[in-house]
């Protein structure tokens, strides 16, 4: 196979001609925004084309190139169109049928516009009764063979092919006919036109031949062939914008890391980017931005974040993780009230809310403090004297097996009815909570929050991390190992009344592949799926679209370094999820690790970047399995100087132009504004609200008074 240079995005611009404008300081800085139309895979189950934008979103990410996939015909209309700089279409459609003369409109004139337009490969072959498609693609595919070829560059000044020496590959040899006599010829495959473009009023129209399956889309070589066909059809506007991006570049250093995919010794990686570089490699959905809210030196390696009644950001910290657990008030780990006082989006103001914790991995708010795990112990702390530091710290209850620290207990959350809900992984629980002895591992559970009650609710199928409920108080998480949802069934004392056992919670996730957005993807096992989801947080509020809301989980998967999308539905009495392959962010920086993501007071979701080189915890290295030997720590994670405790960021995701939600100023002392909370659109609001009215004590029966009268109201 034939090399190529593949060129920085810069030393592209000045070879498409468009270097005056790359210094342009007044040009908006941003992606180029595609959208991949592809189809069903059983319309073509050789094309696969949700498994090709996979692959092409992960070989773009760098480049500043950001890829939404959709199936939808329907989003062919200028409304979608006009948000995108370019349309790839790859599947199979109608191949002897017209078009919708509605979309065929939209997208002839989306491109006489100024769009862009990238049919590829089979796309050739859709909308054949439709004379119009026809042209704007170029021509129509006829038949084809296959066979192992190398075609001929036969415009090498073109901007598209300059410096590209081209790549062998294995392909159907498609033969075209009704083409255009408006075409420049790129490529000949013998004496076959393979890849042209064309103007179409405005626009620009690129067509390749390439690309039936793996064999061609594995290519590196193909892969840049796409990134200079996108960027030369989407305008040098465009490109102008993606160069005012600036972005990073990604410097390598010698390390020693395992490379379990490869079986060999990684012996090179990136180095780690500022906040500011990194968030110009993340990827959020169209039509919504990402701002970073903290980062470090005021906080590092962030597990979880929560708020108080107050809306302000309770962030948990963990240096100790994964193999420096202490024991008693001796560790390193801390919490940290951040807070924006001059209403910018980001913390300006830190407060050290408690220190000396231990692998504290997650906390929730109930009685008047914060409810933490911290090693072996579920621990309350309290601020007595409004200092906002915690001077009551105080041992629920005891007995988190801490031999293996990633499997532990995670993901506290205040459940609807007043219990305190937690996950728990393998490493288990044994101890006696309100004079009765619990032992369980893998799974869920719930706890009251005074300490005084502890229920095991239902084991889940490997080790468990991620938790989430909707506004009905419907339960579901994911796993780690190939299970990134499940959904919790009944508790086991109803099983037992009915004279069965108990399953483990179901799994309908399917195992999907994920979606990352760069190539340098490193995982110990499932291989490009899930490894590591270590959430599963519902959108609660009304800031994001409708069909967010209660029906869109959010599962990140930091070996991914994303937050997957996953649409949840009911089906009978349980529940289907389905991965969405547009992800709510992903990063082309390989030291992202989102860990968590949660629905925030403000309507945005927050995201919690590890940002961390090395996410996996264990198998521990050998040379067979990874190109090496190492050792474990005392927290079964294997050791390596590669695990970082500097650094950290908190992102928020929202759409663009959209306010955040209200604020309603809850106050404890005031039972009218906790009974107005409980009517605010963000689940977060009420929930506060309603655990401030329960925990409230005193007036309670003014409380059961004026719900009553709410609920009787016939707008309730």
């Amino acid at each position: 196979m034939k090399k190529i240079l593949l060129l920085p995005l810069g030393v592209l611009a000045a070879a498409l001609g468009f270097s005056q404008t790359l210094k342009q300081p007044t040009a908006e800085a941003r992606h180029v925004e595609i959208l991949f139309l592809g189809a069903p895979t059983a319309n073509g189950p050789a094309h696969d084309p949700v498994e090709r934008y996979r692959v092409l979103k992960k070989a773009l990410g760098v480049d500043g190139i950001a890829l939404t996939y959709t199936e939808n015909l329907a989003d062919l209309n200028r409304a979608v169109l006009d948000r995108y700089d370019g349309i790839m279409l790859y599947g199979n459609w109608n191949q002897n049928d017209p078009m919708d003369p509605a979309q065929e409109k939209a997208l002839v004139s989306y491109v006489e516009d100024g769009g862009a337009f990238l049919p590829i490969h089979c796309a050739s072959a859709c909308f054949g009764g439709s004379e119009a498609f026809v042209k704007l693609v170029g021509g129509r595919f006829k038949s084809h063979e296959t066979g192992v070829f190398t075609t001929t560059i036969v415009a090498p000044q073109h901007p598209v092919m300059r410096g590209y020496t081209g790549f062998e590959t294995w392909d159907e040899t498609y033969v075209h006919d009704r083409l255009t006599d408006d075409r420049t010829i790129l490529q000949l495959r013998d004496k076959e036109p393979w890849t042209w473009v064309r103007d179409q009023g405005k626009g620009k129209v690129f067509y390749t031949a390439y690309g039936h399956d793996m064999r061609c889309w594995d290519q590196p070589d193909f892969h840049e062939l796409l990134r200079r066909a996108i960027l030369w059809s989407v305008g040098s506007e465009v490109r102008a914008k993606v160069a005012a991006m600036k972005l990073p570049k990604l410097e390598q250093e010698a390390m020693i890391m395992p490379g379990y995919r490869e079986r060999k010794t990684i012996t090179e990686g990136q180095k780690p980017l500022t906040p500011a570089e990194s968030l110009k490699l993340a990827q959020v959905p169209n039509g919504y931005e990402i701002s970073l809210f903290a980062s470090e030196p005021d906080i590092v390696n962030p597990i979880y974040v929560t708020w108080d009644h107050r809306g302000r950001a309770y962030v948990v910290e963990t240096v100790d993780y994964p193999n420096n657990l202490q024991a008693g008030n001796l560790g390193h780990d801390r919490i940290h009230i951040c807070e924006d006082t001059n209403g910018d989006g980001k913390a300006d103001k830190f407060t050290l809310f408690a220190d000396k914790l231990s692998i504290p991995t997650s906390a929730v708010f109930a009685n008047g403090g914060l409810i933490i795990t911290n090693g072996p112990d579920m621990v309350f702390l309290k601020d007595t004297d409004g200092d906002d530091k915690a001077d009551v710290r105080q041992v629920l209850f005891t007995g988190f097996n801490t031999g293996d620290t990633h499997a532990g207990v995670s993901n506290l959350r205040y459940g609807h009815d007043n219990w305190i809900y937690a996950t728990i992984g393998y490493s288990g629980f044994k101890g006696t909570v309100g004079g009765k002895e619990h032992q369980f591992s893998t799974g869920f559970f719930r706890f009251k929050p005074d300490g005084s009650v502890l229920e095991f609710l239902q084991n889940t199928t490997n080790n468990t991390w991620g938790l989430g409920t909707t506004s009905d108080f419907d339960i579901l998480g994911s796993t780690a190992n190939g299970n990134p949802s499940w959904y919790y069934t009944f508790a086991k004392e109803i099983y037992a009344k009915a004279g069965i056992s108990q399953p483990k919670t179901p799994n309908e996730d399917g195992n999907p592949k994920y979606f990352p957005a760069s190539m340098d993807i490193r995982q110990v096992d499932q291989f490009d799926r899930y490894t590591a989801a270590a959430g599963h947080s519902f959108y609660t509020s009304e800031r994001f679209p409708a069909e967010y809301r209660d029906r869109i989980a959010f599962v990140t998967e930091a070996t991914g370094k994303l937050v997957g999308q996953f649409d949840i539905t009911a089906k009978g009495a349980g529940y289907v999820s389905k991965q969405l392959p547009n992800n709510l962010y992903s990063s082309a920086d390989a030291w992202s690790g989102p860990v968590a993501a949660e629905t925030g007071p403000d309507g945005a979701v927050w995201i919690a970047d590890w940002y961390n080189l090395i996410i996996q915890h264990n198998p521990t290295p050998n040379k067979g399995s990874a190109g090496y030997d190492a050792k474990n720590g005392k927290g079964n994670a294997y050791e390596t100087p590669l695990r970082n405790d500097s650094f950290g960021r908190i992102f928020r995701v929202y759409p663009k132009g959209s306010k955040d939600d209200v604020n309603p100023k809850l106050d404890p002392r005031d039972l009218n504004s906790l009974i107005a909370g409980l009517g605010h659109p963000n689940l977060f609001w009420r929930l506060t609200a309603q655990r401030l009215i329960v925990e409230s004590g005193a007036g309670s029966q003014t409380a059961v008074t004026k719900l009553k009268e709410i609920v009787k109201s016939p707008t309730a």
